[in-house]
């Protein structure tokens, strides 16, 4: 991985939002900005393609002119259904995740990557000091067929599946607040 032509940044927004009263949370606001604003924001210039994974409210994320991807199983199922159909779709080696409910990441968060080379064999997560961040992943095209294989025999934990392919950690040197995660809806009431 050397540049940004190499990869696609995938905005996971495709969850059901229970842990929100059912709500999308890409179309929630924080800080006065909806997320999926923030993070097409986040993700401009940091990587040559960007795609959305939405499983509802499909015109609104299509306005963007981004490519939206409903997942590859049935909608809901998981984040590693997003992940699958765009591993499939992406025309470039390497796929970063961002989940919508993580506003927080530097806008360097890629190039800070870049510098761990090393550690990005086939598939990689970020972590922070305090925890593990499994959904902060970058994964390559390598892993699409074990990707596949992992979901079709009905498993669903992406840090079973880190494991299943040996992913490497990588710690950026960022604080646990870089990785807050708007899960509650007092998360957005409050900010």
């Amino acid at each position: 991985m050397s540049n940004q032509q190499d990869i696609t940044i995938l905005i996971l927004a495709g969850g059901a939002g229970q842990r929100v009263g059912g709500v999308d949370k890409g179309l929630l606001e924080y800080q006065g900005v909806r997320l999926i604003n923030k993070q097409l924001e986040w993700a401009k210039g940091q990587a040559k393609t960007i795609l959305i994974s939405a499983n509802r409210n499909l015109p609104e994320y299509q306005r963007f002119g981004f490519p939206v991807l409903k997942d590859a199983g049935e909608a809901f199922s998981g984040p590693l259904n997003g992940v699958l159909k765009a591993l499939q779709e992406c025309d470039t080696p390497w796929l970063f995740v961002q989940p919508i409910d993580l506003p927080n990441l530097p806008e360097n968060t890629l190039d800070l990557m870049f510098s761990h080379k090393e550690k990005l064999a086939r598939c990689a997560y970020l972590e922070s000091n305090s925890r593990e961040h499994y959904l902060s992943m970058i994964i390559h095209q390598d892993c699409l067929k074990e990707l596949e294989g992992y979901i079709k025999q009905g498993n669903s934990k992406v840090s079973l599946f880190h494991g299943f392919v040996n992913s490497q950690k990588i710690n950026l040197g960022l604080k646990e607040d870089k990785f807050l995660n708007l899960n509650r809806s007092d998360d957005y009431l409050l900010r």
